[in-house]
């Protein structure tokens, strides 16, 4: 294609176009131009009467005619026409110029468009091996899911048994213990705090006067021993309205210290007291009168703390308030207080 291309442009630069023969043979064709355009006029006779006309030339066209000089023709390739052929030959040079350019454009575009679709023809391959992998994973995938199902089943069906197994063994368990601690309740030891009425009259001399007390026993039920741990007491004398207040003879409280450390079972009850008021020696006591006339009330509270034979931390807890029934000279211990105060374990 290139090479078409040089021909052709050499060619028009080297053919001798026809209108340059023509300018060669009439150099003067434009000085004589008037001469040749002239009409030819046939000829005609004419008469003139004497006396003639002279003629007469200028003298300066006379002198041209005869000095002028015949001009010398231009070079070949500088004459006006060739000019054409030099435009001719540019444009066909920038046309080839642009042919060529197009042509590697068109090549470029050619072996990229074969790149797109070997690149196309690659991804295509690649994604269909691609998903034929994916269904394979998915077709695997699949029937691990089919075995973990049935593995599923097979695992539920053992966790019921198991459950039932664990059921039944809680339940047995259960029942055993239910046994054990209906055991243990039966063979435990247990204290029981017993308050005697209150007695004004009784009490015992002491160098000061007379002391007056609560009395109260400790009895021990059941078939095994108790083991004393930490026990204490107290004996109020107040109003009614703070003798059952949280903080009423927590100060005073003692421990009872002629409650033996083991009761074995079958022991007697076993007496213990706690003086709640010092009398005067020989003067009528007004504390006295105001307890009889209930305006004044006395009260008890305490624990004791025991172990069981099984080893097993208990706890007895008491709190009660004597009152006198209305216009009677006797009355009944009332339990008082919050109900954690009057419990056992």
């Amino acid at each position: 294609m290139k090479i078409g291309v040089l021909i052709v442009t050499c060619a028009f630069l080297l053919w001798r176009p026809s209108m340059a023969q023509q300018q060669q043979s009439k150099p003067h064709a434009g000085k004589n131009k008037s001469s040749t355009q002239k009409p030819v006029v046939p000829p005609t006779h004419i008469v003139i009467d004497p006396p003639f006309p002279s003629v007469t030339l200028p003298q300066s066209q006379t002198s041209n005619t005869q000095t002028q000089v015949p001009e010398k023709p231009l070079p070949r390739f500088l004459r006006p026409e060739w000019v054409i052929v030099y435009i001719t030959a540019v444009y066909v040079c920038f046309t080839g110029l642009t042919l060529w350019t197009i042509r590697r454009q068109a090549n470029t575009m050619d072996r990229q468009a074969k790149d797109a679709k070997t690149a196309t023809d690659a991804a295509a391959f690649s994604a269909q091996n691609t998903l034929n992998e994916i269904k394979r994973q998915a077709d695997l995938m699949e029937a691990q899911l089919k075995a973990m199902e049935e593995s599923s089943k097979q695992v539920n069906r053992q966790i019921e048994m198991l459950e039932r197994s664990v059921a039944a063994t809680e339940k047995n368990a259960a029942a055993a213990k239910e046994n054990i601690e209906l055991y243990i309740s039966k063979e435990r030891a247990r204290l029981r705090v017993e308050l005697k009425p209150l007695s004004l009259g009784s009490a015992f001399e002491l160098g000061t006067g007379p002391v007056y007390v609560v009395n109260f026993t400790v009895t021990s039920h059941g078939p095994t021993a108790a083991y004393i741990g930490d026990t204490g007491c107290a004996a109020i004398v107040l109003p009614l309205e703070v003798i059952c207040s949280e903080d009423a003879g927590a100060a005073i409280i003692l421990s009872l210290t002629s409650l033996p450390s083991i009761i074995p079972p079958g022991t007697a009850p076993i007496d213990q007291m706690r003086s709640f008021h010092y009398g005067g020696k020989g003067k009528d006591d007004p504390i006295l009168s105001e307890i009889k006339n209930s305006r004044l009330f006395v009260g008890i509270r305490g624990f004791i703390k025991y172990r069981d034979v099984f080893d097993r931390e208990r706890e007895i807890r008491f709190r009660y308030v004597w009152k006198y029934h209305e216009g009677q000279e006797y009355g009944d211990w009332v339990k008082c207080g919050k109900p954690e105060e009057n419990h056992e374990t």
